[in-house]
C-alpha cells in the first residue's frame, strides 16, 4: 500500500503554552473548579473563561453573584497582567482562593485555540463558543461613570442643600512634610474621597486606583490627627444596580465583589467605605455629618 503525506492535513505550526486558572467555590476548602484557561505565545494571549453566569447562578443560586464576580476578576486580572508583558508562569492570583495550574504546551493555529483546545481537557464545564458568538460591546462603547462626574454629582446634591456647607471639595490638602494629598471633600467632622466602580475589562485597574485613594485617607488621618481631632473617613464609591440593563450580572458581581474586597480592606484601617448608585444619597452622609 503506496503512503500519500498529502492526504492528511498539516499540523498546526504554532506553539503555545497554556494552564487551568482554579479557583475556590468556598476559601480554604480545597474543592477547586476551573473557571479560566490562559494561553500566551509568538507574541500573543488569550484568556478563556470556561464557567458562564448562568451555570453559576444553577450551581450556588443567590449565592452566585460573588462566585462570578470573584471568577470574573481573576480573568480581568490576567489579561490586563498579559497586556504588560507578563509571563504566564509568573502570575499571581489577585486572592488566596484562585491559583495557576500546570503549564502545558499545545501546537494550534491561534492562540485563542490552544486555550480552547486546553479548556476541553480540563474544565468540564466549558462549552466552545459557537463561530457566530456575538463579540461583548467594547467598553469604550458602554455607558460609563467617570469619578470626576460623580464627585460633580454629589457636590452639587451636597451645594443644593447646604450651600453654606464648612467644607471643601476636590481640595489639595498641604502636609506639614511639604506632600500635597488631593481628596474629594474636606470637612470640619467628615474627610471622604470618591471613586467608581465601573463594570468592564478596566475593573481590576479601577480597583487599585480606588484602593489608591483609600490609603490617601489612611494616610492624612495617621499623619494628621492631632490637626484634624475626631473626623470621620470615608471612601465613597458608585455602584451599579443590580437591576442596571447595560451590564451583565457577571460585571455587576465583578464590581460587587471589588467592593467587598475594599469594604474590608478600609474596614481593617478603620476607613468606612460605602457603596452608592445615586449621588443624593453619598450627599446626605455629608450633610447628615456636618449638621
Amino acid at each position: 500500500m503506496n503512503f500519500n503525506p498529502d492526504v492528511f492535513p498539516q499540523a498546526p505550526s504554532n506553539v503555545y503554552r497554556w494552564a487551568p486558572v482554579f479557583m475556590e467555590p468556598m476559601n480554604g476548602s480545597g474543592e477547586r473548579i476551573v473557571v479560566a484557561v490562559a494561553a500566551s505565545g509568538n507574541g500573543s494571549s488569550h484568556v478563556e473563561q470556561t464557567v458562564t453566569s448562568q451555570v453559576i447562578k444553577c450551581m450556588y443560586g443567590e449565592q452566585s453573584a460573588v462566585f462570578a464576580g470573584l471568577a470574573g476578576l481573576v480573568a480581568e486580572d490576567l489579561q490586563e497582567y498579559f497586556a504588560t508583558g507578563g509571563m504566564l508562569e509568573s502570575w499571581i492570583a489577585p486572592f488566596s482562593g484562585a491559583s495557576l495550574g500546570p503549564i502545558r504546551p499545545a501546537c494550534a493555529d491561534s492562540v485563542e485555540e490552544a486555550a480552547r483546545s486546553g479548556a476541553a481537557l480540563v474544565a468540564s464545564l466549558w462549552r466552545r463558543p459557537p463561530d457566530s458568538a456575538v463579540a461583548e460591546v467594547p467598553e469604550e462603547d458602554a455607558p460609563t461613570v467617570e469619578v470626576e462626574r460623580w464627585l460633580n454629582q454629589i457636590r452639587y446634591a451636597v451645594l443644593q442643600k447646604n450651600a453654606d456647607i464648612p467644607g471643601r471639595f476636590n481640595y489639595e490638602l498641604k502636609r506639614h512634610d511639604g506632600i500635597s494629598t488631593r481628596l474629594g471633600y474636606v470637612g470640619s467632622r467628615i474627610v471622604a474621597n470618591f471613586d467608581a466602580l465601573v463594570p468592564g475589562a478596566n475593573l481590576s485597574r479601577k480597583r487599585q486606583h480606588a484602593k489608591a485613594r483609600l490609603l490617601d485617607l489612611q494616610i492624612v488621618r495617621d499623619f494628621d490627627s492631632h490637626m484634624f481631632g475626631a473626623r470621620a473617613y470615608e471612601l465613597m464609591l458608585w455602584l451599579p444596580t443590580i437591576e442596571s440593563v447595560e451590564y451583565s450580572d457577571k460585571m455587576i458581581g465583578a464590581s460587587n465583589s471589588a467592593f467587598a474586597e475594599l469594604e474590608e480592606f478600609g474596614g481593617k484601617h478603620d476607613i468606612k467605605v460605602r457603596g452608592f448608585n445615586r449621588a443624593d444619597e453619598a450627599a446626605e452622609i455629608i450633610l447628615h455629618a456636618e449638621a
